[in-house]
C-alpha cells in the first residue's frame, strides 16, 4: 500500500490525538488546558504563515506532509489540522469545561469513526462525505454525550444535528465543536431555567 493511502488514517490520528490532550483537565486544570491549545494554535498559525511567505519552508512543509494533504491545503489553504485548533479553541475559550469537554470529545472520536465507516460509504457528497459516515458520526456523538451524562435524548438530538452539520459542511473542524458547545449549552440553559 503506497504511503498517499495512508494520510487520511493519520489525519484522524491527530483527531484522536487532541483527546489525549484532556489529559490535562484533571492534571492541571482548565486555565492550563486553555493555555495549551492556544499555543498548538498559535504554532499552527505561525506554519501557515510561514509555508505561504517563504519558498524553503513551503517545500519543506509539502515534503513532510504531502501524503495527508487535501487537494485544496497543497494549494495554500489553511490546513484541517489548523482549523480542529482553531474549533478546539473557539470551545474552550468560550464555554465551560461542564460544556466544552464533551464538546471536543465528540470533535476527537466522532470524526475518525465516521471516516473509518464511510471510507467505504456509497451515497458521497460532492466533497466526499459519505451518508454511512455521518450515521457513524450521529451514533458515535450520542453515545458519547449519554455516556458522559448528558440527558439521552439531548444527546441523540444533538448527535443527529451535529452529524447533520458535519455532513453538509467543508469545514467541520470548526463547526462540529462549535455547534455541540452550541447546542450542549442551550439544552444546559432550558434544563436549569436559564
Amino acid at each position: 500500500m503506497a504511503v498517499a493511502t495512508y494520510g487520511p488514517w493519520f489525519r484522524k490520528l491527530i483527531h484522536l490525538g487532541t483527546a489525549l490532550l484532556l489529559v490535562l483537565v484533571p492534571l492541571a486544570g482548565w486555565a492550563v488546558y486553555r493555555w495549551v491549545v492556544l499555543g498548538l494554535l498559535g504554532g499552527a498559525v505561525l506554519v501557515e504563515w510561514l509555508r505561504r511567505s517563504h519558498t524553503l519552508a513551503r517545500r519543506l512543509f509539502l515534503m513532510i506532509t504531502h501524503p495527508m494533504l487535501k487537494e485544496r491545503e497543497r494549494q495554500g489553504a489553511w490546513t484541517d489540522a489548523t482549523l480542529h485548533l482553531v474549533g478546539m479553541n473557539l470551545v474552550a475559550w468560550g464555554f465551560s469545561p461542564e460544556v466544552a469537554i464533551p464538546a471536543l470529545l465528540v470533535q476527537a472520536l466522532a470524526d475518525p469513526a465516521a471516516f473509518a465507516v464511510g471510507v467505504r460509504g456509497r451515497w458521497r457528497t460532492d466533497w466526499g462525505k459519505s451518508l454511512e459516515g455521518s450515521l457513524a458520526f450521529a451514533l458515535v456523538t450520542g453515545a458519547l454525550l449519554w455516556r458522559v451524562g448528558v440527558d439521552p435524548a439531548v444527546a441523540v438530538g444533538v448527535g443527529v444535528l451535529v452529524a447533520g452539520v458535519e455532513h453538509v459542511t467543508r469545514e467541520d473542524n470548526v463547526w462540529v465543536p462549535l455547534t455541540t458547545a452550541v447546542l450542549l449549552w442551550g439544552s444546559r440553559m432550558v434544563h436549569n431555567g436559564g
